[in-house]
């Protein structure tokens, strides 16, 4: 298929479409390419700029549709190329995509988008080493371009170098101090590092909360009728409405929300379902799909709403919602259960923790919002329906320490314990599972951090993704105890151990990311899993390594009394979280004319 000879009027409209896209005026683009194409279907650029805009708009199926016809059009095309690989990456195709984004590279070996898109695409498929050199190429050929130094530090972090993605980001905020998605990765990764102290981490937030400021100015007032006693209009804000270690938290409240005393909105910037999303919507009163590249369509839906309470359930994680919550859509707003710290905004009113969590007064000080405790924890936990039982272990294996959390919490002062607590346990092993120990290089490259410490290579065993959640959770049986990272503790991770019946050792630090599974194992009466430092972790862990494989018997009585704790009591955590919410809005009613 030819190319159509391009007329001065279509490359002025072609122009004029690519500018109106470059303006942040998508509408406008895609309507007047969508009149080019179908005067001139054969126009290659008219169907690249088509893919671009249909991939802001998230429009996965229609940017491939116009990927393939400028392929079509000129398969050597270094900018068709790299389309079809922004496409595919879109699509989380990233193996795929790695092909386009070498042939574009091929033809064009400078193109800064290509080499970009293929260093993401290593990131994905765990080939660190390449990723890092191509983003140490991008970082010394663009240093103005701070996207770059942004996912060199991610690639850092998701190896658990986080202390080497703050010193990065750290370094690079003056030169981008009116950066905010440079700000709000470093809040987030601040949490994870285990070399600075929490004054630092709450610098790095507060400074997040400063640079926002400068980018969007809030509501001073609100409409709402400060009515304590009539039906309060609470909203929910969240990228992650499906199934994910979120919703094992959230659904609990939802499906237990008192509707005669609020009225439940949820606002999903997410357009991915599955069946715990139907369940999700089946709990609210109103589900209003949203999407985070139109930010003010979503505020004046929420304004539309007359929401009282929003409630944000990401803080810093990728695709928040926090620059929403900059703009103050609601009277009363609040960060709860996605993120393990104070956000920084100080236009969000409230943090929901628990006293083990954010023990008064240090954990005040800490925080941009006012903290609201609940008593005991302040999680509820619903597990998986489908739950494989306890099994019994094995006889032939050696005694099992475990961990099944995020790679990014893997700090160093973590290998190190983990390290010598297995060389104090004769004829143990540990066995890692995340997503990355799927790919050979990073398996490798963790397997390194201990044999550095005189750990076999034998006696660490890796396990990546499994099909299906109960594959998952089935392969807690091959452990006998679970050992908590830190800084970051487990939080899901931490309630699936103890719904298999495998115990989860800790030790509480003084963050609330490095107290969350204290607060869990508190709830369901396992305070003995709780040790005050590190040494106490470690002589604890060998003690009970000593004592040999768990037995099914075991596993069976501590999923009892989990299921049996308050941990799982929905109701009645339903009802504190919402006394808690009711005050909120008594509050803010009293303080704007209420009378009592």
């Amino acid at each position: 298929m030819k190319q159509q000879p391009l007329k001065p009027q279509v490359l002025a409209q072609i122009k004029s479409a690519r500018e109106l896209y470059q303006s942040g005026q998508r509408e406008k683009a895609l309507t007047l390419i969508q009149r080019v194409i179908a005067k001139n279907p054969r126009v290659g650029e008219a169907h690249n700029i088509a893919v671009a805009i249909h991939l802001a708009f998230a429009q996965h199926d229609r940017a491939m549709y116009h990927a393939e016809q400028s392929l079509l059009l000129d398969a050597n095309n270094p900018y068709y190329q790299l389309a079809m690989g922004s496409v595919l990456t879109g699509q989380h195709k990233h193996e795929q995509s790695i092909a386009f984004y070498t042939k574009a590279l091929h033809q064009s070996p400078e193109l800064v988008e290509g080499l970009n898109g293929l260093a993401i695409a290593y990131k994905e498929t765990g080939r660190s080493a390449e990723s890092a050199a191509l983003f140490d190429r991008l970082i010394s050929l663009n240093p103005a371009n701070a996207d770059f130094l942004i996912n060199r530090a991610m690639l850092s972090v998701d190896l658990g170098r986080s202390h080497e993605a703050v010193t990065l980001l750290d370094s690079a905020s003056n030169r981008f101090n009116n950066h905010p998605i440079l700000h709000d990765n470093l809040a987030l990764i601040s949490t994870y590092d285990d070399q600075i102290t929490p004054e630092q981490a709450f610098e790095f937030h507060k400074r997040f909360g400063e640079v926002i400021r400068g980018h969007i100015r809030p509501r001073t007032s609100h409409p709402n009728d400060p009515d304590a006693s009539r039906r309060i209009r609470i909203g929910y804000l969240s990228n992650n409405f499906y199934q994910h270690s979120n919703s094992s938290f959230l659904l609990p409240i939802l499906e237990h929300h008192d509707h005669e005393r609020f009225e439940v909105f949820l606002y999903s910037t997410n357009q991915y379902e599955d069946s715990i999303t139907e369940r999700i919507k089946a709990a609210a009163d109103h589900w209003r799909p949203c999407r985070l590249s139109k930010l003010r369509e979503t505020i004046n839906t929420i304004l539309h709403d007359k929401i009282d309470i929003l409630v944000e359930l990401s803080g810093h994680f990728a695709n928040n919602s926090l620059p929403m919550l900059a703009a103050k859509p609601a009277p009363v707003q609040v960060t709860y259960l996605g993120y393990a710290n104070t956000t920084g905004l100080d236009t969000i009113d409230y943090r929901v923790i628990d006293n083990t969590t954010d023990p008064s007064p240090h954990a005040d000080e800490l925080n941009t919002e006012k903290l609201i405790r609940l008593d005991g924890c302040f999680l509820t936990f619903e597990p998986y329906r489908d739950s494989p039982a306890p099994a019994e272990p094995s006889t032939d294996r050696p005694f099992t320490f475990g961990s099944f959390n995020n790679l990014k919490k893997l700090t160093e002062s973590t290998v190190r314990a983990w390290s010598e607590i297995l060389s104090r346990v004769e004829n143990s092993r540990l066995l890692i599972k995340n997503k990355p120990m799927s790919f050979d290089e990073t398996r490798d490259e963790v397997i390194r951090r201990f044999t550095d410490l005189d750990i076999d290579r034998s006696r660490i065993v890796a396990a990546g993704t499994t099909e299906s959640i109960s594959e998952h959770l089935a392969m807690y049986n091959e452990i006998d105890l679970a050992l908590d990272t830190f800084p970051y503790t487990g939080t899901t991770t931490t309630c699936e151990a103890l719904w298999m019946g495998v115990p989860v050792l800790t030790f509480e630090g003084n963050t609330h990311a490095h107290r969350v599974s204290a607060s869990i194992l508190r709830t369901i009466g396992r305070e003995d899993l709780c040790t005050p430092n590190i040494e106490g972790f470690i002589q604890r862990a060998i003690e009970l390594g000593n004592n040999g494989v768990l037995p099914r018997e075991s596993r069976e009585k501590l999923r009892l009394r989990v299921a049996e704790s308050p941990l799982c009591d929905h109701a009645a955590f339903a009802s504190k979280y919402e006394k808690a919410c009711a005050a909120m809005w008594t509050d803010w009613c009293a303080a704007n004319g209420a009378t009592p």
